[in-house]
């Protein structure tokens, strides 16, 4: 298998331009090289490549049909995303929130720079995540700084995509909340298109669940009825092809909330399925799971009139 060859399809099945993956490390002589298969490469400048690609060793070599036998986390080569997500802890914590708010000024301005001297699509991605952190952390510091942001660039890279890996379905979720219905829908629609085999799953099994999932709230909430069916139709795939208990747990809870609003005369069978998913999550002694779950039943059923919000945890 040559390598090169299938660095090349992924970079061009993602719509990079050759000059935004080199650097001092890997010229675009050599790159152009290495993917006709004309020079070889160290392992360290293939790891600066992938990472420059935002591809994990996992994907890649599952794209070539090879198998990975190393245990590489993912977060390296997610550039600055990992750390633009916010924890409950940290939002409920004064200090914390404002060391993070602190170290995300600080992104924001490298990211700016980074894309001023090199205005690539990622740069400009890049950019956009550290505003949109910073918006987050504002509303709970001071909501009068929050800005507009244009996220267009970043829904249009998506919507082209001929190859979805884990970056691409962590920007999915990040960007979500700036994203319509319909556009959302498409995105799934086209996300189910390019699920890896399940050797491969990477970070695909639980970025997939908290999108698929806040996206079901967003539709029932704005009353968004037949994506909302379509939704379970998504989840009972995905349930089937990850095999994975916590998909058919949520599943169960989905079809249990989609029966309460529309089956308006029959909400005791409705309400036992949410019920049931809870307790599933209680016996799995996943109770932070359960308790998330307990609130959205109680706001779906109107035992507690908070506003259900739909946020994505990654």
């Amino acid at each position: 298998m040559e390598y090169g060859s299938v660095v090349r399809d992924i970079r061009e099945s993602k719509q990079i331009k050759m000059e935004d993956v080199t650097d001092d490390v890997i010229s675009q002589p050599f790159l152009s090289r290495f993917e006709r298969g004309q020079s070889d490469i160290s392992l360290n400048r293939f790891d600066h490549l992938l990472k420059q690609l935002h591809l994990t060793p996992a994907e890649f070599f599952g794209l070539s049909e090879q198998v990975d036998d190393n245990q590489t986390p993912d977060a390296p080569y997610f550039g600055y995303f990992h750390d633009f997500f916010l924890t409950p802890e940290i939002i409920s914590n004064p200090a914390l929130l404002r060391q993070r708010l602190t170290q995300i000024k600080k992104l924001e301005v490298i990211t700016h720079v980074e894309y001023q001297k090199r205005p690539s699509r990622w740069h400009l991605i890049s950019w956009r995540g550290a505003q949109s952190c910073l918006n987050h952390l504002y509303l709970h510091v001071d909501p009068s700084k929050v800005i507009s942001i244009d996220t267009s660039p970043v829904q249009s890279y998506l919507l082209g995509l001929t190859t979805w890996t884990a970056i691409d379905i962590l920007l999915f979720g990040y960007f979500a909340e700036y994203m319509t219905p319909d556009f959302k829908m498409q995105l799934l629609t086209l996300v189910m298109k390019h699920i890896p085999k399940s050797s491969l799953l990477g970070s695909w099994d639980h970025f997939l669940l908290s999108i698929v999932f806040a996206s079901f709230q967003q539709f029932m909430v704005d009353q968004q009825f037949p994506f909302a069916h379509d939704t379970l139709g998504i989840m009972k795939k995905l349930s089937t092809h990850f095999d994975n208990t916590n998909y058919e747990i949520i599943l169960l809870f989905m079809n249990g909330w989609y029966h309460y609003d529309l089956e308006k005369g029959e909400r005791k069978d409705a309400i036992r399925e949410m019920e049931n998913a809870i307790s599933i999550m209680t016996i799995l002694h996943h109770d932070d799971d359960a308790d998330d779950l307990h609130k959205l039943k109680q706001q779906i059923t109107g035992t507690d009139p908070t506003t259900i919000t739909s946020d994505i945890s990654l």
